[in-house]
């Protein structure tokens, strides 16, 4: 079965880059930044893919909901892009820990 991509949204923005691993950081890069999101609300999945054009810099990972449609678990990523919370929050879609930790640790307006 095929997913119904019923929500989607797409952003591309300047962000400030960084490298890390065992050896270390890399110094901030400002780079575009194209982020795909996509949610099929009935079967209560998402996945999101972050990435340059040069292909320096790339993510993806899963987002998975509850029957409220809240977001209860993701992978791919230590952490979701601050524009992810956003859109999550603005489409109702956070629950309340999710909320909390977007506002204190990646910008979340609310």
């Amino acid at each position: 079965m095929a997913y119904n991509w019923n929500k989607k949204w797409t952003n591309e923005k300047e962000e400030s880059m960084v490298r890390t691993g065992s050896w270390g950081a890399t110094r901030p890069t400002k780079t575009k930044m194209n982020l795909t999101l996509l949610v099929d609300t009935e079967r209560r999945y998402g996945c999101f893919e972050w990435h340059d054009d040069d292909g320096d810099f790339y993510a993806e990972g899963g987002l998975w909901f509850d029957d409220n449609m809240k977001l209860r678990d993701f992978d791919g990523i230590f952490d979701l892009p601050p524009d992810v919370y956003q859109w999550l929050y603005d489409e109702e879609m956070l629950g309340d820990w999710y909320i909390q930790h977007g506002v204190k640790e990646r910008g979340l307006k609310v």
